[in-house]
């Protein structure tokens, strides 16, 4: 086997795209009746057509599969596509290339080939995930012919930033999340007379009572006052309404785990009333400064009765 330029040439570009297994391990394993063989590849596949500069590897390797995938070669096109990865193409280019084939090479012919690169494409043969449910509440976007107004009074009750905003738009953030409140105002909207169906109201949760209470005076200082306050028993929730009239609920969680909240939920307080209880803010907040503690604080008043009637 005569090693020249060529060679070496051909056997570097061989492990670059085939690892040591498609290059030193193939040569060095050649048998008189295949050594030649090994050479010709080696040499003039590699070293010399494969390395021109007429066309970059990525392609070759995409012209290569095609080809494969036309004539029916599967050993070959499964040993190609580890090295068309190699070389930069990606599956998602693999996929199209083979559906491209169905018009070209036949259904058959495409057919075998996605069969060939489901199992050469690491992770082609796993399903997609088929999640019934979304990781997070990413935003919710409200219409307003008063965006200014709005933009200010968001910016105030949630401690927000505008991340974006523009004559007709505003996208505020406060979190991690580049918005969380989309105002939009593409148009001269109709204001609703009266309740109608629809979305009720959004909410947002703090931290602590503490929390939650300090944001109350906060706003109370700026004349921004719950249009309700009430022990939901799950939430101690206070309701305001934003200057076009929706609903907006800041809240804090009582218990810890969702297990907890669903044995409330099932239980005879919640099922007697399951809209809450009232309670002031400010009671609240002089309690808290007595010395209260949480689980007084958050205490429903008709849990006493319930559990008197078992």
């Amino acid at each position: 086997m005569i090693k020249d330029e060529f060679y070496e040439r051909g056997l570097r570009l061989r492990h670059a795209m085939f690892g040591s297994a498609g290059a030193e391990a193939q040569t060095e394993s050649a048998t008189w009746f295949t050594d030649k063989l090994q050479e010709l590849v080696t040499r003039h596949a590699y070293g010399d057509i494969w390395a021109r500069a007429g066309l970059d590897r990525r392609d070759r390797s995409l012209v290569t599969l095609a080809m494969l995938v036309a004539l029916g070669r599967l050993h070959e096109l499964e040993f190609h596509l580890e090295g068309a990865i190699a070389n930069g193409v990606t599956a998602e280019e693999i996929r199209e290339l083979l559906l491209h084939a169905t018009l070209y090479c036949g259904m058959p012919a495409a057919v075998d080939g996605f069969q060939v690169a489901e199992r050469a494409i690491p992770g082609a043969a796993e399903p997609l995930p088929r999640s019934k449910s979304p990781v997070k509440l990413s935003h919710v976007v409200l219409q307003t012919n008063q965006l200014e107004a709005m933009r200010d009074w968001y910016c105030r009750v949630l401690g927000a930033k505008p991340a974006y905003e523009n004559e007709n738009m505003a996208f505020l953030a406060y979190d991690g999340e580049h918005h969380r409140v989309g105002l939009v105002s593409f148009d001269e909207y109709e204001a609703m007379p009266k309740p109608v169906v629809g979305l009720q109201h959004v909410s947002f949760t703090y931290d602590s009572l503490e929390t939650l209470l300090g944001n109350y005076e906060r706003l109370k200082a700026e004349s921004i006052a719950p249009a309700w306050s009430v022990n939901h028993g799950p939430t101690i929730s206070m309701y305001y309404a934003d200057p076009d009239g929706n609903h907006v609920e800041l809240q804090v969680d009582v218990f810890e785990t969702a297990e907890e909240v669903n044995a409330f939920l099932a239980g005879p307080v919640y099922r007697n009333n399951p809209r809450g209880t009232e309670f002031d803010p400010d009671e609240m907040i002089a309690r808290l400064r007595a010395g209260a503690s949480f689980t007084e604080l958050t205490r429903r008043t008709d849990q006493d009765q319930a559990a008197s009637l078992g």
